[in-house]
């Protein structure tokens, strides 16, 4: 800019290319060209009445855009929640510059004053935009700023893009952001007040009636401070302020000194008074070329804010000007804006507003906090910075989509941080519209939502997966199940279900420990599903029990998927210092033959699964109608079981156990029997496993004791001779701990001796758990019980745990001694059994004995005890004293 673009008067600004200000210039110049400044004394009454015409003139087109001014604030402020239109459309400009004096955030009203586009602004000073003449003004004032620290005010001309001048009234603060320093400047154009000043200097007329007609409340000053005219507005201001009513106001009255007086303004502090004489007297000495000061005039009604300026009077010092403005309006705004901005800045979502061409302008803390971004670093930049390239292209697209048509959209995407690391935020994309409509912006408010997500995975991990080995649930199972159902129907192809159950896999917990047992439990679950299709579902439902699903496999293809399984899971399994083998037993069932929806599909496959255990186990077998008749029987008997004690449907037969060198009765074993009504004579070898499974096979084992001690004490009393009293211990019995107790509590409460009481368990479950038994047998041989070992040489027992076992006698199973008459192999197990036994110093008994042959030969062993039907049946308590007396 050149000194031709100033006008003939230094301190009148180049006005803007408004219109509004351009026609105010033109009628300030008539006025100028009218009479000159040395001639002002001599004006005619024709001229002064042209200029007092001009000036309310001016003074009515100021009010009106004041009117309008209000008017816009108004609509402003019923519209305060939405804070960028705030602060975009604010009658003043806001901006925030860096330390060195660089524009880090500006709204449009700032820009527009500056001449420019927003974006423009950005990381570029503003010290190009302060006139040469005022550099070294603003210099001065940025640096006071910071060493005072306390908020100040100046005046200075700056310069527009297009070169043109206007008069700017500048409020700053400094701040921290974020422990920068920065500056916040409220950016005000004071051009026309300006105007207004200049009129009056150029008058010098004092013209009561003008200084009246102007709004503000003005008072001249000479340059001694001595007042030499006020209008109206002041005078009722400061009686309405704290003047006491009917007395003269001291610094209202002319000729009175207006430095000297009590008051400057009615809402001056002590500090605020003489901050303010010593602005107007740096004025008048020329020190300063203008003053301002914002202060507060509050009354029990309403809260008010004025701003005071002191302008040089006419060009050669003359005296100076004191205005004071009602500037509550502006306040109140701008307290809003700041509180929106605060709320903004501290909000704990993350806020990026756009241009139209997706250039960030502005982003909050939070999203620097989230991102790792620096304000500096992402300004100007796309957010496309941030995609983690996981979030779909298709959502991408359905965002433009949704802002091109000035549709808000929502959703989540999957972002990145500066250090690469992934989140997930929730996001609201707005338009921001002016209040024409038209879009400038867009608005985006985001939340982190990564921990909800995770915790959503966990409880849906929770919900549908088992957490030891993170296979599906049962939940997830019916789910896989439908759709693999509806695949094979639209196929018309056949589906297969699997029941799969580890044997014995409660040795591995009872011996090893849960955490070896777990171990396990995964390594066999990775085992299957390496094993299965993609297609194919396997699921833990607890315990050992695994459910394969399998759309597309018929008969043929399930057993070849079974011998596979049953291979894998049978391979060596290394857990910590022990190396585990474990063996499967399956059960299968075919969709549509052997049943139409899950629940039966897996009633029939756990069917065939116990069938498999029962023929050995590490087998697979598919399930037949025979099975399902005998599982549709097992819960008939289940279900009767549970009455069959209270209504006296058991009862016990007692078969004679005889000594093989003279043939007397040495003592009997009592075996129950079971007569329904309406199934009749049900078998033991049916019944006891059924009652071992559901539980009822306590009660019942109690009641076989109780009976059993009560009949011989009973057979005792009617003088049959002393006899032992053989009464088989189940699984579930001999794993009670009070096993003990309850047993020698029946014999003291009968009176009975506890050596006529013998208990028979089978060598399979003295050898589930050898320990175990070990220690149970202890107890009961501390209390004088004594233990047979039944069905002895049908399992694998150890000579090393037999030896430890405090039993009295073995018994010979019934497999061996039937065929000992023709089988060498019968008779050389037979042979071994007794002369073990008899080495080991505990007797043995034979059962099953049936014919002449076979008493001979164990006669000729040495057995010592032998029973069966070669000597009798198991025969009812009173039929069985009717034998031995005879």
């Amino acid at each position: 800019m050149d000194d031709t673009d100033m006008r003939a008067d230094n301190n009148a600004p180049v006005i803007s290319s408004e219109p509004a200000l351009r026609r105010q210039a033109e009628k300030i110049a008539r006025v100028k060209e009218a009479q000159s400044p040395e001639h002002l004394d001599a004006l005619s009454p024709e001229a002064t009445r042209l200029m007092l015409h001009e000036l309310r003139v001016h003074q009515i087109e100021l009010e009106m855009q004041n009117d309008e001014l209000r008017q816009a604030q108004v609509e402003l402020g019923a519209a305060q929640a939405r804070y960028f239109d705030l602060y975009d459309l604010a009658p003043v400009g806001y901006c925030t510059l860096s330390k060195q004096g660089l524009f880090i955030q500006a709204n449009l009203t700032a820009a527009a004053l500056l001449g420019v586009v927003r974006s423009a602004l950005i990381q570029k000073p503003l010290t190009p935009f302060v006139c040469k003449e005022d550099q070294d003004i603003f210099y001065l004032y940025r640096k006071y700023l910071f060493e005072n620290g306390e908020p100040q005010t100046c005046e200075l001309r700056m310069v527009k893009h297009d070169g043109t001048q206007f008069w700017a009234h500048l409020v700053s603060t400094a701040a921290q952001d974020n422990g920068t320093p920065v500056i916040r400047i409220v950016l005000s154009d004071v051009t026309e007040r300006k105007l207004a000043d200049a009129a009056l200097r150029a008058s010098e007329a004092f013209n009561l009636a003008i200084l009246d007609s102007i709004s503000a409340e003005i008072t001249v000053l000479d340059r001694s401070g001595v007042i030499m005219a006020v209008n109206q507005p002041w005078r009722r201001f400061a009686l309405e302020n704290g003047i006491e009513s009917g007395q003269p106001a001291p610094h209202t009255e002319i000729g009175t000194n207006y430095l000297a007086a009590c008051q400057l303004g009615a809402g001056f502090t002590p500090d605020q008074t003489l901050n303010a004489r010593d602005g107007i007297q740096s004025v008048l000495d020329g020190r300063l070329p203008s003053f301002s000061l914002e202060y507060p005039c509050h009354s029990p009604e309403q809260q008010r804010w004025f701003s005071m300026s002191a302008t040089p009077l006419g060009t050669e010092g003359r005296g100076v000007v004191v205005a004071h403005t009602n500037i509550t309006e502006r306040k109140i705004a701008e307290s809003q804006l700041r509180k929106l901005s605060l709320a903004v800045e501290q909000s704990p979502n993350t806020i990026l507003i756009t241009d139209l061409d997706a250039n960030i302008e502005y982003v909050n803390d939070s999203f620097v906090k989230l991102t790792g971004y620096s304000r500096d670093e992402v300004i100007g930049k796309n957010p496309r910075i941030l995609q983690s390239g996981k979030t779909p292209k298709a959502i991408h697209e359905d965002i433009w989509a949704h802002l091109t048509r000035g549709e808000i959209w929502r959703g989540e995407l999957i972002n990145k941080r500066k250090d690469g690391s992934e989140y997930i935020e929730s996001v609201q994309i707005s338009p921001v519209r002016q209040t024409d409509g038209r879009i400038t912006h867009y608005l985006a408010i985001k939340e982190n939502i990564t921990e909800q997500k995770k915790a959503e995975e966990r409880i849906e991990k929770l919900a549908h997966f088992d957490q030891l080995t993170g296979l599906p649930n049962r939940t997830l199972l019916i789910d896989h199940f439908r759709f693999a159902l509806s695949l094979t129907q639209r196929r018309h192809e056949q589906l297969t279900v699997m029941f799969l159950d580890l044997d014995h896999f409660k040795d591995v917990n009872d011996t090893l420990g849960h955490s070896i047992g777990d171990h396990l439990l995964m390594e066999v679950a990775k085992r299957l599903k390496a094993a299965l299709r993609e297609e194919d579902t396997v699921s833990r439902q607890g315990g050992d029990e695994f459910i394969l699903i399998m759309p597309g496999t018929n008969a043929e293809g399930a057993a070849r998927v079974a011998t596979k399984l049953i291979n894998e899971v049978s391979q060596p399994i290394q857990a910590g210092q022990h190396e585990l083998i474990t063996t499967v037993s399956i059960g299968i069932s075919i969709y549509p033959h052997d049943g139409d929806e899950l629940e039966s599909l897996l009633k029939n496959a756990d069917a065939a699964m116990y069938r498999a255990k029962q023929e050995g186990r590490n087998v697979f077998r598919f399930y037949t109608a025979a099975m399902q008749e005998f599982s549709a029987r097992t819960l008939q008997l289940s279900n009767a079981m549970r009455h069959a004690l209270a209504r006296n449907q058991l009862q016990l037969h007692y078969q004679p156990q005889v000594s093989i060198q003279d043939g007397h009765v040495v003592g009997a074993e009592a075996l129950l029997r079971w007569h329904h009504p309406e199934l009749g004579d049900i078998s033991p070898a049916e019944f006891i496993p059924i009652a071992e499974g559901n539980g009822q096979i306590l009660p019942i084992g109690e009641w076989v004791l109780r009976t059993a001690a009560s009949q011989l004490k009973g057979w005792i009393e009617s003088g049959l001779p002393p006899m032992v009293m053989a009464v088989n211990i189940s699984a579930v019995q001999f794993r009670q701990p009070n096993l003990p107790e309850l047993v020698t509590g029946i014999l003291d409460e009968l009176e009975l001796p506890h050596e006529y009481l013998e208990l028979e368990l089978t060598e399979a479950v003295a050898m589930d758990d050898p320990q175990g038994a070990i220690e149970m047998m202890d107890k009961l041989h501390a209390f004088g019980i004594r233990m047979t070992i039944d069905d002895f040489g049908t399992g694998y027992s150890s000579l090393s745990y037999l030896k430890r076992f405090k039993v009295y006698k073995l018994k010979i199973d019934q497999s061996f001694v039937r065929d000992i008459t023709d089988d060498p192999d019968d008779k050389a197990i037979v042979s071994a059994i007794i002369n073990m036994a008899s080495s080991l110093g505990i007797q043995t008994i034979a059962e099953g004995v049936e014919t002449a042959g076979q008493l001979a030969f164990l006669r000729l062993q040495g057995c010592d005890e032998v029973q069966g039907y070669y000597f009798s049946k198991p025969l009812p308590a009173d039929q069985f004293e009717v034998f031995v007396k005879s």
